[in-house]
């Protein structure tokens, strides 16, 4: 059998008009970029009879932000290393990540931009794929925000979490968030935006949202818009 090294490359795309605060976005275009960040991977740990190792390449998009007015090096460092950082822990996870796609959605805020992926792998045999969404928000200073930024985790933010809950989710992601109390949301609140596995959050037309991880069985993962 092929022995596969699986690496995925970012493909960078311009993302422009990102740095200087305005609320006209109607100017905001992509255009592909040739350079590239390639990722390494872990082989698959199979032999193979003439000792060759086959190389497989996965493109993953990735935003290039970009300005006229300011130099935004330093911010496409952070959202690069951040994605590099959640896409090295899934492959670590999963091994075979040579089904995985993956896009984004970019938000806008007077300072900051929150960048969203959406993604999905399917794990050798298994039945379904597994579906996934992270985050990266970044300031125009250069500064990572998290949701610690956007709002205080505290009691009120656990009741007004499961209140929005409530609102947006089905009976069965609500029944699995019930099992959590109020401290362990917020314990797992604490380490919101820090990694794989963890909770992400993002703001979308001035409203803070969390990506909360569920069990494949209800759905790998879900959005809840904060009231």
């Amino acid at each position: 059998m092929k022995k596969i090294v699986v690496s995925i490359t970012l493909l960078c795309l311009f993302f422009c008009g990102c740095a200087e605060a305005s609320d006209d976005v109607s100017s905001i275009t992509s255009t592909i970029q040739n350079e590239s960040i390639e990722l390494s991977c872990s082989e698959i740990s199979e032999a193979t009879d003439d000792g060759e190792v086959y190389e497989e390449i996965i493109l993953v998009k990735c935003p290039y932000l970009e300005s006229e007015d300011k130099d935004c090096t330093a911010l496409n460092q952070i959202v690069f290393k951040k994605t590099e950082e959640y896409l090295d822990a899934l492959k670590s996870d999963y091994i075979d990540v040579s089904d995985l796609s993956l896009d984004y959605e970019i938000m806008r805020s007077s300072d900051f931009v929150s960048i969203v992926y959406y993604g999905s792998v399917a794990p050798k045999d298994a039945v379904y794929p597994t579906d996934f969404s992270f985050s990266v928000n970044v300031a125009y200073s250069g500064d990572v925000m998290g949701l610690s930024d956007f709002v205080g985790l505290d009691a009120d933010f656990a009741i007004s979490f499961r209140e929005s809950c409530a609102n947006a989710l089905t009976d069965e992601v609500q029944e699995y968030i019930s099992r959590f109390s109020d401290d362990e949301l917020l314990e797992m609140f604490a380490k919101c935006d820090t990694g794989y596995g963890a909770s992400f959050s993002f703001v979308s037309d001035g409203k803070i949202n969390v990506i909360f991880p569920v069990p494949n069985s209800i759905g790998d993962y879900v959005i809840v818009p904060l009231g």
